[in-house]
């Protein structure tokens, strides 16, 4: 024989277990989570698109290297030809590298800043603040430079 107790006592272990893992989801430390993955992939996306656009200008730069030297016949307009060629080549390996830089001193940081938030959302303190991106940390490299 069922009673009206019995069925309300066999759907509690549903309700807790819905409970716990509503908080173990749905909690501040995932919200950082995905906010510290949001704000790296915005910042992989813009070095990322700065990088194509080098390699774009590397191929350009390239082709215009290649008909300056088929077209020319002075020795002296060679000579230029490859030093305006290698100048660009060493400006895009440097701004390469800038950005490499730049992201190596962001990651540990957001790092830092994903599990300190981690645990004041865990702790119920205030939300963690918000990373500047990968524009401010490119300023940083070109101040440490």
């Amino acid at each position: 024989m069922s009673t009206e107790h019995d069925v309300f006592a066999a759907g509690e272990p549903q309700k807790a277990l819905a409970g716990m893992l509503a908080s173990a989801v749905c909690n501040g430390g995932t919200e950082a989570l995905l906010d510290a993955q949001t704000r790296f992939l915005k910042g992989a996306e813009t070095v990322m698109t700065e990088w194509l656009h080098r390699r774009q200008e590397a191929v350009a730069e390239a082709q215009r290297l290649i008909f300056r030297l088929r077209d020319s016949s002075d020795f002296g307009e060679i000579l230029k030809a490859e030093q305006d060629w290698a100048e660009g080549a060493l400006r895009r390996f440097a701004a390469d590298a800038t950005d490499l830089f730049g992201a190596t001193l962001i990651a540990p940081a957001q790092a830092a800043e994903l599990a300190r938030g981690s645990m004041e959302a865990a702790a119920g303190e205030a939300p963690p603040a918000r990373h500047v991106g990968a524009k401010a940390a490119k300023g940083a490299v070109e101040t440490v430079t």
